[in-house]
């Protein structure tokens, strides 16, 4: 029966890649392709980015003796990597799972169930945990240190490295099945989204402090590697273990395995009960209120944003630009110093680059817009209830419509405070801040209509877990890489038209481009669109 489970899920999980979920059957060779191609791209960008930070500490610790802290430091950014990873799929794919009560009412014993929901998260951490571990490995090889024993010593550590990151992600899934299973639906929504901004908050801390890190990193190595040693036990044999110490190994797996025993002894004993929870309802007391009528529009707008924050999966992985452009606002005041002083070095080095500064602040918000595609998932999630939808009184175009409507609003006003909050203390002149807001408004108009046309053509109704349509379905993934190959392009045709035309000139050219292109893709949502989402 476990074999049987496990293979669902790990159907289920890679079901996006070989198979259109709009027509339910295997994808072509081109489209095969290019979604490899996509995804070949994606863990390459990230592969090399560990890469050049495993090059710049595996030499210097080797040479001084250090190598197992080279790889303990290595095998805790793999271990945060996995959380990250897999953390915000734990719960859901745990506990949340439509096919839970499904399961359960069958002979599937619980704890079957939950070995089995493990094994796709396990999966997950797995991946995310080989983009860290394969370019360290390679790196400590090509340099010429280590033999086949440590070859197979990392391997198995890179496994024991998922699986530990497998735990920590089930524990915190099992807490928050816990406060979901006695706190109201706000109180619980609003702790998860603490909870996930501070994780991202600090992660993002720590990556921009990553080189001074490194810095003591290598100068006090000795000291560092002494506190592990002592501090962190498992740790230090995980380090030794990479450098082919076979007791260390050993170690270092018993003390994972027991983990993993532990925690899945504990998850199968309030498996059942959190699994079938129900969210706590507060009892309505009727008061008599004259009704208002509202619009079609209105209420599907209403509609689509308690979805959007009803959701901590969907609110932090298609929001995150919202919570950028408010912490860019905040930071402009507090850092305006920085800011001037960066500026005043950028006009040393490159004499006019203040007639840059509205081009570069409208091609850095591109990117951070990009981190919005709410409409990407957004068909995707109507499910196999979009026939409520569609049997309504409601055209299609005023469902489309709110859909967009929701992403411009929750992009557009933190953006506009973003250009405010720089614009004033930058000193950007009146013209330039407007020029660069209507790039920013269009640009989130563009993107908004370009996340809706590909989940119209890409839809996935028969989901199980949400998560599934919001992290890793292909349309997420086009809108957002689409939106920065975008800003790219636009950034090259500058290059080539930059003895041709003033940083505002092309600015403005870059409004009519962006502009025409966006009326186009609304034309066609209106006409094309329309018919296809009648036809899902």
């Amino acid at each position: 029966m476990v074999k049987v489970l496990v293979k669902k899920q790990l159907m289920e999980l890679g079901a996006f890649f070989y198979q259109s979920a709009k027509k339910g059957k295997r994808r072509s060779k081109g489209s095969l392709i290019m979604y490899a191609l996509l995804m070949v791209y994606v863990v390459v960008a990230m592969g090399w980015m560990f890469y050049l930070l495993a090059d710049t500490l595996c030499e210097p610790l080797v040479n001084a003796g250090l190598g197992w802290l080279y790889f303990a430091i290595v095998g805790l950014m793999a271990i945060v990597a996995g959380v990250f990873g897999s953390i915000f799929t734990a719960y859901s794919g745990l506990y949340r799972a439509k096919d839970n009560e499904l399961l359960l009412s069958m002979p599937v014993k619980p704890s079957a169930l939950l070995l089995a929901r493990m094994t796709s998260i396990f999966v997950m951490s797995f991946d995310f945990t080989l983009v860290v571990m394969v370019p360290s490995m390679l790196v400590y090889h090509m340099k010429g240190f280590g033999g086949a024993a440590s070859v197979a010593s990392q391997i198995m550590v890179t496994l024991l490295v998922s699986l530990f990151a497998l735990v920590l992600s089930c524990v915190l899934g099992w807490l928050m099945g816990l406060i979901s299973a006695h706190l109201k639906g706000s109180v619980k929504r609003l702790i998860s989204i603490v909870v996930t901004l501070s994780l991202l908050g600090g992660y993002f801390y720590v990556y921009t402090k990553v080189y001074n890190y490194l810095q003591l990193i290598l100068i006090n190595g000795d000291k560092i590697g002494s506190t592990v040693r002592k501090a962190l036990f498992p740790v230090y044999h995980m380090g030794l273990a990479c450098e082919g110490k076979a007791g260390s190994l050993a170690i270092f797996a018993g003390i994972v395995i027991a983990l993993f025993a532990l925690v899945y002894l504990l998850l199968s004993v309030s498996f059942i009960k959190i699994a079938i929870a129900k969210d706590t309802v507060v009892k309505a007391r009727y008061e008599q209120k004259t009704m208002k009528a509202g619009s079609q529009l209105g209420a599907l707008l209403k509609k689509e944003a308690k979805r959007f924050t009803g959701s901590t999966v969907y609110l932090i992985n298609c929001g995150l630009g919202t919570v950028a452009f408010l912490a860019g606002a905040v930071m402009a005041v507090v850092k305006s110093d920085y800011l001037h002083q960066l500026m005043e070095m950028l006009n040393q080095m490159m004499p006019g680059a203040d007639s840059l500064i509205p081009l570069a602040l409208a091609g850095m918000l591109g990117l951070v817009t990009a981190m919005n595609d709410i409409t990407a998932p957004s068909v995707s999630l109507e499910g196999k209830n979009i026939w409520i939808l569609q049997s309504m009184p409601i055209s299609p175009w005023t469902v489309l419509k709110a859909k967009l409507m929701l992403h411009v609003l929750v992009t557009s006003v933190p953006a506009v405070i973003c250009i405010v909050s720089i614009s004033v203390v930058l000193g950007i002149s009146p013209v330039e801040a407007v020029l660069v807001g209507l790039f920013e408004l269009i640009f989130i108009a563009l993107g908004a209509a370009v996340g809706l046309a590909v989940n119209l053509k890409m839809p996935n109704l028969n989901w199980v877990n949400e998560t599934v349509v919001i992290k890793q379905s292909m349309a997420v993934m086009i809108a957002m890489f689409g939106s920065w190959l975008e800003v790219l392009a636009l950034g090259g045709l500058y290059f080539l038209l930059r003895n041709l035309m003033t940083p505002m000139a092309y600015l403005a050219l870059a409004i009519v481009i962006i502009a025409s292109v966006a009326c186009l893709l609304l034309m066609w949502l209106r006409k094309r669109g329309t018919k296809i989402f009648a036809e899902l």
